[in-house]
C-alpha cells in the first residue's frame, strides 16, 4: 500500500480524534479539572482573537494581554493559531447561537472546538508524515516511525492534554512544508508552490524564527557540493512558483501588522518589548544548551529520549551521505541555540521541552533511517531495540499522564524525576 485513500484518511482521522479526545476527557476528569483549562495561558492568548472578534465584536478587548501605558490591551501572541482554529470555532459558534448554549464555563462548544482542532492538526501532521515516509520506506518502517514520533515523544502530550498550544499546529505546518518541498522537486508547479508558500507563511505567522526551515528547500538531499550545485541549478530554472512565499508571508502578516499599528503606532514590533516579565533572547553569548537538552526541568532528551535514535540516525546519514542531514542539522542546531538563548530556556510549564515538537517532522526523517536499518539487522538486535522503544513509549505515556505544572518549578529536580519514574513502574518513592 503506497497510497492512503481519501476514505481511509477520513475514517482513521475520525477514530484518531475520538480516541485522543477520550483521553483528554479522562485526564481532566481524573484531576477534577474543567476542560476550560485547555484554553488557558498561551492557548488563551491565541484563541482570544476569535472570541474577541466573533463574541465581543471588539478585537482590542482581549483580557489575556499586556496593559499598555495608555490603557490599551496588547496581545503578545500572533493570530496564526487562531487562523487555523477558525473553521472549528465557526462551527462551535453556530452551534452555540442556534441552541442558545453558554459562551463561558468548563465545557462549552468553543472549548470542545479547541480540543478537536488541536487533535485534528496533529492527525494531519502524522498523515503527511506517513505519506512522506512511504515515498522511500516500506510500510513497517513507516508505521513504526510515525508511532514513535507520536507516542514516544511529548507530541502526544500536546495532542491530548494541551491541544490549545501552538505545537500541534506547527507540527502540522512543518510536515506540510516538507511534503510540499518534496513534491516541488518532483513536480515544480503551482500546486506544490502553493503548499510551500502557504505552510511557510503560516509557520512564520505562528513563530517567526521558524523560518529557518526554508534552508530545507535549498539543502534537500544535499550531502555534497555537487548536490548543492544541482539544487541551485534546479531552483534557478523553476523559481517562479517560489515567489508565492514572500507573497503569502506579507499577506498573512498584514492583519497582524494592522493590529500592532492600531495599538502601538508601529507596523512591525517585537511583542516581547511590551512584556513586564522582561522576556527576550538575553543569553546569546552563553546559551544554556545543557539545560535545554539534559536539565531535569523539561530537558528535551530527558523526557523524550526516543529522539536519541533520531540523532543517531542523523549522524549516520552525515557519514553515509544519505538523506538531507545538513538541512536538518542546521534547523536543529538553530532551534537549540535559540531556545538556549531565551530568557527562560525550558519555556516554563513545558513537558519535555515543547519547543522541539515543532521540528519533529524533520527529526522523523533520520529516525526513519535508523528504524529501517534496525529492521534489516539481525533478529536479536531487532527484538532488543523494539523492546527499548516499547519501554520508552510506556514511560512517556505514564509521565505525560502524571505531569503537573510544578515540574518546571525551582523545587523540581532529579529527585522529583526519579520519584516519578519509580511511580511509573508502581514502585513507592524511595523504594
Amino acid at each position: 500500500m503506497k497510497k492512503i485513500t481519501i476514505r481511509q484518511a477520513i475514517v482513521s482521522g475520525i477514530l484518531f480524534i475520538i480516541v485522543v479526545s477520550f483521553f483528554t476527557y479522562v485526564k481532566y476528569h481524573r484531576y477534577n479539572q474543567g476542560l476550560s483549562v485547555v484554553v488557558s495561558s498561551d492557548a488563551e492568548g491565541y484563541h482570544q482573537y476569535l472570541t474577541a472578534l466573533f463574541i465581543h465584536q471588539d478585537i482590542f478587548n482581549q483580557p489575556y494581554s499586556y496593559l499598555l501605558e495608555d490603557g490599551k490591551m496588547f496581545n503578545k501572541y500572533n493570530y496564526g493559531v487562531a487562523l487555523l482554529q477558525l473553521p472549528f470555532f465557526l462551527v462551535a459558534h453556530l452551534v452555540t447561537v442556534v441552541f442558545d448554549l453558554p459562551v463561558s464555563g468548563n465545557l462549552t462548544a468553543y472549548v470542545i472546538s479547541v480540543i478537536i482542532a488541536g487533535i485534528f492538526y496533529t492527525y494531519l501532521g502524522l498523515l503527511l508524515l506517513f505519506k512522506l515516509l512511504r515515498r522511500k520506506y516500506d510500510l513497517k518502517t513507516t508505521w513504526i516511525t510515525v508511532v514513535l514520533v507520536f507516542l514516544g515523544t511529548n507530541l502526544v502530550f500536546y495532542a491530548y492534554r494541551d491541544p490549545g498550544m501552538s505545537h500541534a499546529y506547527a507540527f502540522f505546518l512543518m510536515a506540510l512544508f516538507i511534503y510540499g518541498v518534496h513534491r516541488y522537486y518532483d513536480d515544480p508547479g503551482i500546486q506544490s508552490g502553493l503548499l510551500i508558500a502557504g505552510s511557510v507563511g503560516l509557520i512564520g505567522l505562528i513563530r517567526l524564527p521558524h523560518l529557518i526551515v526554508i534552508v530545507y528547500l535549498v539543502l534537500i538531499r544535499v550531502t555534497t557540493w555537487k548536490d548543492l550545485r544541482k539544487n541551485i541549478h534546479f531552483l534557478r530554472n523553476y523559481w517562479q512558483p517560489l515567489l508565492l512565499i514572500p507573497l503569502f508571508l506579507v499577506a498573512l502578516y498584514i492583519p497582524q501588522s494592522l493590529y500592532w499599528h492600531a495599538l502601538t503606532g508601529h507596523y512591525f514590533v517585537n511583542p516581547y518589548d511590551y512584556s513586564i516579565a522582561n522576556e527576550g533572547f538575553f543569553n546569546w553569548n552563553k546559551p544554556r544548551i545543557g539545560l535545554v537538552l539534559f536539565g531535569p526541568v523539561g530537558g528535551w532528551l530527558i523526557i523524550t529520549p526516543i529522539m536519541l535514535f533520531a540523532l543517531t540516525g542523523l549522524i549516520m546519514q552525515l557519514f553515509s551521505s544519505r538523506g538531507s542531514p545538513w538541512a536538518i542539522l542546521i534547523i536543529l542546531l538553530t532551534t537549540l541555540y535559540l531556545y538556549g538563548s531565551w530568557w527562560h530556556p525550558t519555556l516554563a510549564g513545558s513537558y519535555g521541552h515543547r519547543g522541539f515538537i515543532d521540528i519533529y517532522p524533520f527529526m522523523a526523517l533520520p529516525l526513519a533511517f535508523i528504524v529501517h536499518a534496525i529492521l534489516k539487522s539481525a533478529k536479536p538486535l531487532q527484538f532488543v531495540v523494539m523492546g527499548i522503544w516499547m519501554l520508552l513509549i510506556y514511560i512517556n505515556l505514564q509521565f505525560s499522564f502524571m505531569y503537573k505544572y510544578w515540574w518546571w518549578d525551582v523545587d523540581w529536580g532529579w529527585q522529583g524525576y526519579l520519584n516519578t519514574l519509580a511511580k511509573a513502574f508502581f514502585i513507592p518513592a524511595g523504594g
